[in-house]
Formats: structure tokens, sequence, C-alpha cells
């Protein structure tokens, strides 16, 4: 085996441990973590503040391992890879840094999610910003997912 073909082997198997990483992560949370929370946490309250505390962490884990996918994939050549892995962790950091700061804005502003009447604007702005919250998690995950079928893959012709 060339060094060229092993280097290429050793930057395939970076990218898709990493991609696999950071998506698998976030999809255990988004799909076993926090629904079983949900259903137990009866404090709102409570249960926002463990989710953001999640949520901060799989931030830390996809900005790691995504670099390091995304590189393996540049390195690679892989300007698909690269990209869809790019605009994946900018969603996670969209939703990190403006979607979840709003979130916790609005819970703070109104004292309790458990006392406030689902009626009042800023819960149904926290409602809103739950689904923008729910929608960029799920499109990063989404592409997250993409990437590593695609870097899985592209081993294949090997």
């Amino acid at each position: 085996m060339t060094a060229m073909r092993q280097t290429d082997r050793l930057l395939t198997g970076a990218e898709v441990v990493a991609t696999a990483f950071w998506t698998g992560a976030s999809a255990g949370f988004a799909f076993v973590s926090a629904p079983l929370a949900f259903s137990i946490v009866e404090d709102r309250d409570a249960f926002a503040a463990l989710t953001e505390g999640t949520l901060e962490r799989l931030a830390i884990c996809a900005n790691v391992a995504g670099a390091i996918a995304v590189a393996a994939a540049a390195l690679r050549k892989a300007p698909l890879r690269a990209g869809v892995g790019t605009i994946a962790i900018t969603l996670v950091n969209l939703h990190q840094k403006g979607v979840v700061p709003e979130m916790t804005r609005l819970q703070r502003e109104m004292g309790s999610l458990n006392a406030t009447a689902h009626d009042d604007p800023r819960r149904i702005e926290y409602r809103e910003m739950h689904q923008t919250s729910t929608r960029l998690f799920g499109a990063a995950l989404l592409l997250g997912v993409t990437q590593l079928v695609l870097a899985a893959t592209s081993g294949a012709r090997d």
C-alpha cells in the first residue's frame, strides 16, 4: 500500500469517526435523552436548565469533532463533504450562540416557565424560539449524517 493511500485511509477514518461522534451524541440527545428527561422532569425550569447545559456541551463536541472532520475532508480534496460539514457546524453555532441565549433570556424574563401562562407573549415567543431551535439543531444533525454517509461510502471505491 502506498503512503498516499495510507494517508487517504487515515483521513477517511478520522473524518468518519469525528463526524459519527458529534452526530451520534446529538442524535442521542434529540431522540433519547431529551424526550426521556422531558417525561421524567416535571419542573420545566429544571428541564430547561438541563437542556441548556447539555446543548452547550454538545456544541463543544460538534465544534471540535466537526473541525477535525472538515479538515480531513479538505485534506482529502472532498469539497462537498467539507462544505456540508462546515454548514452543519455553522448551524450548531448559530443555534448555540443565537437561539439558546434568546430562549434563556425569555425564560429569565418570565421568572418561571412553570408559573407563566401559556398565552403570555413571552411564553409564545419562547415556543417559537423552541421551534427555531429544533429546526436548526435538526438541520445540523441531518447535514452531519449526510457528511458521515458521504465519507463512509467514499472509501467503497478504494
